[in-house]
């Protein structure tokens, strides 16, 4: 005999434990029960209908873990071609350093420079006030900086870059060391 797919040999026994519980009548044991509800017929067909719901979850969420599992090996992470000349060409011409943006040091009221290494998770902060890089500026201008994200002069933005090319290299010679 053929059995639907919800019907595995435990809710099987369940429905039989059900049935002779409540010998085809309420299931819950009342005697001339008005409420349809309880009538074995409808009450085992929303049981079924919830075996059902839980066997769709189930399979979704099996098959959701089967396609994060399989490897295309010619596709990427993010869904684009695997080429690793491409990516050798891109890692060769990645900067230094990513100057992600200028402000002031909530502990010391300093200047500096946050800075992000490539390919790594790494952020570091550079001070810049040191050799009065921004005192040749107006208050004014000082300020714009700070809370427009202006850009500096080119002098001072050269001053800027060399103390964060320092400041990179100085992580990288420690990073190397440890």
């Amino acid at each position: 005999m053929k059995y639907p797919q919800w019907s595995t040999p435990q809710r099987r026994d369940k429905l039989v434990e059900t049935f002779t519980r409540s010998r085809g009548f309420c299931v819950f044991g009342h005697p001339m029960c008005p409420i349809e509800e309880h009538d074995y017929e409808v009450f085992i067909e929303g049981i079924i209908e919830e075996w059902k719901a839980e066997d769709r979850d189930r399979r979704l969420y099996e098959w959701k873990l089967e396609q994060r599992t399989i490897h295309t090996g010619e596709k990427g992470r993010w869904g684009r071609r695997f080429d690793p000349v491409t990516r050798d060409v891109f890692m060769a011409n990645q900067p230094e350093y990513y100057l992600v943006g200028l402000g002031v040091d909530a502990l010391n009221f300093k200047r500096v420079a946050l800075v992000r290494i490539p390919s790594t998770q790494i952020h570091l902060f550079v001070d810049v006030s040191r050799a009065g890089t921004f005192r040749r500026l107006s208050k004014n201008q000082r300020r714009k900086i700070v809370r427009y994200g202006a850009s500096p002069p080119a002098d001072v933005m050269g001053e800027i870059r060399s103390l964060c090319q320092e400041a990179v290299e100085d992580w990288w010679t420690v990073k190397a060391k440890a």
